[in-house]
């Protein structure tokens, strides 16, 4: 592979970092952890209605600890989920062309980020009997790319206008109140099913896969509930809620046990 230097310095300085970042990860296999791992590969994007779907391939590389996704910007970190997903559900405004960045990371170091442009359809999600948009897309993971679901048992409970809230008790149509305010939200159950969970305390579970804040950003509940946090088998309904806001700050909701989970609309 060949590289123009430019003769301004600055752009110089920009193409050689470049360079050693897009060869980090070549340099020597027996650095293991210490050496930078290889990105994601395959990194696909779809758009249903109000969302983008992207997917990725994991990279021949035993040191991956899990994988970062990057919006508008490579600073503007707003997810984080484990080795083991190959996903990330993003809302976003629909037919509003969005830029995204996907990388993979060890105990050490961050692979090189993959761009990919996320364009969400032009659907509206509308109330029966009204007119103006559809009833919704979601895109499905493509054939071959892991696939996860984000949701909790019925008995943890969220946090509403009337207090906290069983998932199980919930109506279809209610509001939450969250960290900025009060807004519309609406249930989403999955099931009823066999389910890997995590046990947060008390029989409250949790998928892997459910996006939970960690004081800095979100992270998979896999991440976020470590080894002593036991697993377990759930037979049955799990649910989920779709908080309806096109800001991005407000798309989270409140655990009865203090815990803050994204929202995800499947």
């Amino acid at each position: 592979m060949y590289y123009s230097i430019p003769k301004d310095p600055k752009k110089a300085k920009q193409v050689f970092q470049r360079f050693l970042a897009e060869n980090a990860s070549i340099a020597g296999p027996s650095f293991s952890g210490r050496r930078r791992p290889k990105p994601p590969v395959s990194v696909q994007s779809q758009g249903g209605t109000g969302e983008v779907l992207l997917t990725w391939l994991a990279p021949p590389d035993p040191s991956i600890n899990g994988y970062n996704i990057y919006q508008d910007t490579e600073n503007n970190r707003i997810l984080t989920v484990d080795s083991t997903t190959g996903q990330a559900r993003i809302k976003a405004k629909p037919a509003t062309p969005t830029g995204y960045y996907v990388s993979s990371f060890n105990a050490n170091q961050e692979s090189v980020k993959v761009p990919i442009i996320g364009n969400p359809t032009s659907d509206l999600y509308v109330v029966t009997g009204t007119s103006g948009g559809t009833s919704g897309t979601s895109p499905t993971v493509p054939p071959g790319y892991t696939y996860g679901t984000g949701c909790f048992n019925g008995k943890v409970t969220v946090k509403t206008n009337f207090g906290f809230i069983k998932f199980g008790d919930l109506p279809w149509d209610f509001e939450i109140e969250n960290n900025t305010g009060r807004h519309p939200a609406k249930l989403i159950i999955h099931g009823p099913a066999v389910w890997k969970m995590i046990d947060m305390g008390e029989g409250w579970l949790v998928t892997p896969e459910h996006p939970i804040f960690d004081g800095e950003a979100y992270v998979t509940a896999s991440v976020r509930f470590g080894d002593e946090f036991p697993r377990t088998d759930f037979q049955g309904p799990v649910f989920n809620l779709s908080v309806e806001s096109e800001d991005e700050k407000d798309l989270h909701y409140i655990l009865g046990n203090g815990y803050v989970a994204h929202n995800i609309r499947k």
